[in-house]
Formats: C-alpha cells, structure tokens, sequence
C-alpha cells in the first residue's frame, strides 16, 4: 500500500540517521536512503550497507521497486586519482570513505572523503508549500562541495552522467530512445532524452512510458558536455578530466541489428586548482509528462490535465533556466522547512531512540512525492489557475488513483505544509463520489484503478466505515485549517448521506466491514473512526448553519461515544484497549484517537480519572517497541499519521505559545508559511448560507433532519493545529489543547 511503504522505508532510515546524529557508526544493516522523491514517476533510492562502507555508493541508484537507474557520478582529483561517488561505472578502484549521512525534509547529503578531498555530495528534493508552479515541476538537484583536508590546493575536476535508463526506456533499456543536446542558451546547456515510440497514460513495471528526462546545468567556466555509448564519456572523463562538447546522433547509436546501444549523457566541470569549491556544483535532474494523467469530470467530460507549472511556463527550457537560476534561493527555503519541522517537534519525543525528527522528515518528503498538481484548461484554450487538482498514486501496491486511506494517513502533512493542498487532494474524490458514476451510500476507496487515469472505480467495497469516516474527518480539518468552506458546502448533502450511513453501520460494526488493510471483525478502532466522523458531522452541519443535524448528530455521537468507552475497554487492572469488542486477550494501539485530537471534538473521555488510563494505553504496562509498531502497521495508516500528529501538535503548542487567541470572527495568518496569491481563496470565509436545494447529494434528495434537542457540544470549531482558524461561534466552548497520550507512560 501507498502509505505502508513510506511507513516501512522512513521506519528503518530514521532508526540508522538516529545512530548518525549521535555520532554512532554508519548502517549496521542494509538501509534505503532517498535520494530525489518527486513524483510516482520520477524517485530514486540508494542502498547501503556496513560490509562496505568504503564502497558505500558503488551501487547503482534504483527505482522505489528496485529497477536498476543508471546513474554515475565521479571525481579526478590531481589529474591522477579518480573516485566515484556514484554508480558502477567501473570496477572498484581507489575506494572512498563515507563519513556520515544528513538527512533533511529536502535533501540527503553523503559525505564522502575521496584522497586529500572532503565532499558533500546532495541530492535535494524541493517541496514548496507557497508557489504550486514551483511544487508541480518534477525536479530535483544534485549538487557537490569540495574541499581539501590537507589545507593545500588541488585540480579538482567533477563528473556526472545519466542514460536515460529507465526514465525514457522503460522496457529495461531495450526500448528505443531520441534525445537532443540543448545549447542555445548562453546561461545553460541540458541533454533532453525521451522514448522513440512513447505511449500515453500508460505503464510498464510502474514506470511511465510518456516521460521526458533533462540533465543540466547552468553555464559556467570549465564546463564540457558528452552524449555517447555510456562507456565512452565514462573513460574519457576517467583519464583526462574534461569531455568534447559532442553529441552521438541517434542514427549512429543503432547498431547493424536495429539495436540502439546504451548512451550516456554527461556533463563535467573542471575546478582547476581549489582549495574548496566556490559555490557547489549543480545539477538539475528533472522529468516532463505533460498532459499528466486522464480525469473524468463531475459531469462526465474526460480532460487531459498538465502540470500546473504550464500555467507559468510555455516551454521546459524556460522551468528549467528558472529552476537553476533559482537554486541558492530555493536552499534557504528548503531549509526553513526543515528547520520549521525540528522546531515543532514536541521536546520529549526529540529524545526517543527513533529520533522522530529524522522520521518526520523522511515522511514528509515521501508523502509529497507521491503526488502530482495539476491544472486544468478553460473554453479560450487558457490555463484555469482556479482549476487545481492534487492526483496521488497508490505506490508499492495496487497502483490506484488517490486511494482514501492513503490520503487519510498523509493529511496531516498536508495540513502542515499548506492546507490548500489538502482540499486539491479530496475534491477529485467529492466529484467522482458526486456523479451518476457512484450510487454506493458509503464513499469511494479510490477515483481510479491504475494512475494516471483517474476515469472511476464504480465498483462496491466492504470498506464503507473506514473510507466515509477517513471523508468525513479529512473534510472538516481540511476546513478548519485552510479556512476554506467550499468543499464542506458544496458538498454537505453527499456529507451527510456518508454520516447516516455510518449511524446504521458504525456501532455495531455491519457484518463484512473491513479496515484499509483489509482487516475484518469487530474492530474497536474502526468503530471509534466511525463515532468521531459522525461527530465532525455535527460540526460540519453547525459551520453550515444547519442547527437540527448539529444536534441530532452530536446527540448519536455522545451516545454511541458512551458504548464503546464501556465496551472496548478491558476489565483487567490496569486496563487497555481491546483489538475487538469482547475479546479480553486482544489489545490495539487506539490510533484513531488521533482524529479526536485533531478535530478537537473530545468524543471519547481521555481522563485516568474515568477510564483507568485505558483510552491512552496501548497496552496494560509500558509498551514495547515492537508490539507498537506492529498493532500500528496492521492498522495500515497509523504509524505515519502519528509522525504527522506529532508535527502538527508541536506546530500548534508553539503557535499558542507565541501567538494570543484571534478575534471572533478573523482569519489568522499560518506564521511559517504564508500562502501565495495563487491561493487567497483559502481564506474564504466558514460561513456559508446553505442552500438544501443546490447541495451535490450524491444519491437521494437532501432534506434537513427534524430538529432534536442540542446537547452542549464537547468539540470547538475553532482552529486546530497548526492553523488558520475558522470564525469562533458563540455557542461553542473551549477545549483542553494539551497533546495527546496515544501509548502508556507506565
């Protein structure tokens, strides 16, 4: 599933970067580094190992299910030593030694001793939380600083090179190629490579068969350029340092056979003599699919959407000028990211032996690169800037289209980063939930079954608690952060139909409801997901200005809240959560207490006081590691929305810190990261006068339920972590902020 593998790989990067931050020793196991995560297409990895640490990256670099990328990278020190920093390209010669590893939200930095030279070599993935032209663009960096640990100079000269392989041949480098060098512009020079025969919105092993790949660099002194048979540029460069500026056509790449050969596409600096390098080299490593994926419409019409840097740029040539061009700007941003990140992080959980800090930034980076933003067109053939959808991909399993538990266990880094993003996330799935295409009461897993075609999966699933209350709760945090109420609006009859459904099926559990992960039985957890969406309901309905469903359905919520406190509790002293309802020798990580927090709705009693500690102990004394994570993973998202509840949490603890109450009725700015012009509508307002009549149902007329008596409500809408708030209603009352508790203290 999309989100296990974030969970897995940041799992075991995070427990080898805690044992580098500490000084400790390298990898004392096989460990997967990222190395660019920008897209479902385009990510890359490495593995190292402790066998080897002095050849710790002679490995190729490989695709996130392990596909081979022929990637190279070296450096000639002296005119006489050349190490590699990257790739295979030769047999092991003279061997570096791998100091450490630093690893960021935005980048992993190897840093390497070659000779009498000192390098930190980084491969930087941008995120960018204010400027969708800049987060859309399928691009990353790789840059190199040297500098000499014997205080003397020395002639330095710099090499990298990719083949293309299997960006732009995905059949495993049998697939025919057509590239290009691009020299023209005084202020840099790329190599384009492309598919011969590319086929459109299609796949082979999970690699696009439509992509574009750029390898650049902006103009400087000492830089020379190659594409040839990989092994050519490779010994050229190897023995004397520079590369002829030439070109290897493509008719003669193919053989007697019709078989092209494999070329190489590389570029080189020369430092001349340096004592350390001014300025870092760099690289720009980027792929091009545009249009990026199929999507069906509300109404049924198929659009063919891009990338929404095509609204900013008419040409790649002209992303990829600004992209290096923008590069020591782009670092301090990135920086702060991660700066912003480390900052928040609650201090105790600073400590733990995971090092959530280096976890939460391999999450975040992950999450983000399993997605794409994409703009749609207007009737006058111009870009809509107002049309903004966010399509993610269900990595390292079904391959389907913004599956609902994947996004449910990433939201939260999404809120964090830019909450608008969130909204570009659930809109697609409220359109195809919305149209003749889904009659189901219960909402959608997904809007597509193979990305990037994201045309619909009408067929019915036994997940409708899990996924309506993953829409429910996703919808209305994505409302209070943002400040944006149009979804919660424009959407409140198909809401509504997905709460009711979840008041004949949440407790008891119908038979045939499974979790995410596919889990059945009379789960506790799932039951609880199901008692807070339909308690977000409630708030919903208030912010909509639909008084008799807020009341009728925080009424059901504290009801059915009062059962599973007296039913999923365990009898034993001290006493825990049960896995399943009656079974006294079960037990769960209560993760879904998680949304309670971050809703703020308090439907279930968190007090030692009235439950024992049962509703924050995961099990009845201080809790191993292991059973933790596993009654985690086996709830599919768990793990990674902790990472990310920990993020938003300590966001929000030094927002109150820092900040007074806003006024009744205003908008607050999100401190750290402002939002761009492209994004005002953000800060609409939470009060829209609702129209019964004009609401998206989504099967069956919207009628308002019969007024019932309001009991006080438990949960206040206004702002929640780390936020933008929502206008405060004079009925609501405050709620106690402090973080939660989701496993024992002993």
């Amino acid at each position: 599933m999309f989100h296990a593998v974030f969970v897995f790989s940041a799992l075991a990067s995070a427990l080898v970067a805690h044992a580098q931050s500490f000084g400790s020793p390298l990898p004392a196991a096989d460990a997967m580094f990222p190395l660019i995560l920008r897209t479902p297409y385009f990510n890359s990895w490495v593995g190292i190992t402790e066998s080897s640490l002095d050849l710790a990256l002679y490995v190729w670099p490989s695709f996130w299910d392990s596909t081979i990328i022929d990637w190279c990278g070296m450096i000639r020190i002296d005119k006489n030593s050349t190490y590699q920093w990257l790739g295979k390209a030769f047999q092991p010669g003279l061997s570096i030694d791998l100091t450490n590893i630093s690893v960021t939200a935005t980048s992993t930095t190897f840093h390497i001793t070659a000779g009498p030279m000192d390098l930190n070599v980084s491969f930087i993935s941008p995120i960018e939380p204010s400027n969708l032209a800049w987060q859309s663009l399928a691009f990353g960096y790789i840059s190199v600083d040297a500098s000499a640990n014997d205080g003397q100079p020395h002639t330095v000269q710099i090499y990298s090179d990719i083949t293309g392989v299997p960006w732009a041949s995905p059949f495993y480098g049998t697939s025919d190629m057509n590239w290009t060098t691009y020299t023209a512009d005084p202020t840099m020079m790329y190599h384009q490579i492309e598919p011969l025969s590319p086929v459109p919105m299609s796949e082979f092993h999970d690699l696009a068969q439509d992509a574009t790949v750029y390898y650049g660099m902006a103009a400087r002194p000492g830089i020379t350029w190659m594409s040839d048979t990989d092994t050519i540029p490779r010994a050229r460069f190897y023995t004397t340092g520079t590369l002829p500026n030439t070109t290897l056509s493509v008719a003669n790449a193919t053989d007697a056979t019709g078989h092209q050969s494999v070329s190489a596409f590389a570029i080189s600096i020369d430092l001349g003599d340096i004592v350390e390098t001014n300025g870092s080299v760099v690289w720009a490593f980027g792929m091009v699919r545009d249009p990026a994926v199929t999507y069906v419409a509300e109404d049924g019409s198929q659009q063919q959407r891009s990338p929404y840097w095509r609204s900013q740029f008419e040409t790649p040539q002209e992303a990829i000028s600004a992209l290096l061009q923008d590069y020591p700007n782009g670092v301090n941003r990135w920086g702060n990211i991660n700066d912003n990140i480390c900052s928040g992080t609650i201090v105790p959980l600073k400590d733990d032996f995971l090092n959530c800090d280096q976890l939460m930034l391999l999450a975040l980076r992950q999450a983000v690169g399993g997605t794409e933003l994409t703009i749609g067109g207007s009737s006058d053939n111009q870009w809509n800037t107002s049309d903004v959808k966010m399509l993610m991909k269900d990595l390292g399993s079904s391959g389907r289209v913004n599956p609902v538990e994947g996004l449910y266990a990433s939201f939260p880094a999404f809120l964090y980063l830019n909450a608008s993003y969130g909204g570009y996330l659930l809109e697609p799935v409220f359109e195809f939930a919305a149209s003749s295409r889904w009659s189901y009461p219960y909402a959608p897993r997904d809007i597509g079954l193979q990305y990037p075609n994201a045309t619909g999966n009408n067929a019915s699933h036994s997940q409708g608690v899990e996924q309506s209350g993953n829409m429910l709760i996703m919808a209305l945090a994505h409302a209070r952060t943002s400040g944006d109420g149009s979804l919660i609006s424009g959407y409140y009859g198909l809401l509504k139909n997905w709460a009711d459904y979840l008041i004949s099926n949440t407790l008891p559990l119908s038979d045939g409801q499974e979790d995410a992960d596919g889990q059945s039985g009379n789960s506790t957890n799932l039951s609880l997901k199901g008692i807070i969406a339909i308690k977000a309901m409630s708030a919903i309905s208030d912010v909509c200005n639909v008084p008799a469903d807020s009341a009728h359905y925080a009424n059901v919520s504290s009801v059915y809240a009062k059962i599973w406190q007296s039913e999923a509790i365990s009898s034993s002293s001290p006493p825990h959560v049960l896995a399943h309802f009656g079974d006294e020798n079960s037990w769960t990580l209560a993760y879904n207490l998680y949304a309670d927090k971050l809703l703020q709705s308090n439907v279930i009693d968190q007090d030692p006081s009235s439950t024992g500690g049962a509703a924050t102990a995961s099990a009845s004394h201080k809790p191993k590691l292991g059973p933790i994570i596993g009654g985690t993973i086996g709830g599919v998202g768990g793990l990674l929305l902790l990472i990310a509840a920990v993020i938003l949490w300590g966001r929000y603890r030094q927002h109150r810190r820092q900040n007074l109450p806003p006024q009744a009725g205003a908008v607050a700015e999100q401190p750290t990261h402002p939002l761009s012009s492209d994004l005002a509508s953000s800060t609409a307002s939470l009060e829209p006068k609702i129209d019964p009549t004009a609401m998206r149902h989504g099967g069956g007329e919207y009628l308002p339920s019969s007024p019932e008596p309001a009991p006080a409500l438990i949960a206040s809408t206004t702002n929640i972590a780390p936020a933008v708030s929502v206008p405060a209603r004079e009925t609501l009352m405050s709620v106690d902020t402090a973080a939660p508790h989701l496993v024992s203290q002993g």
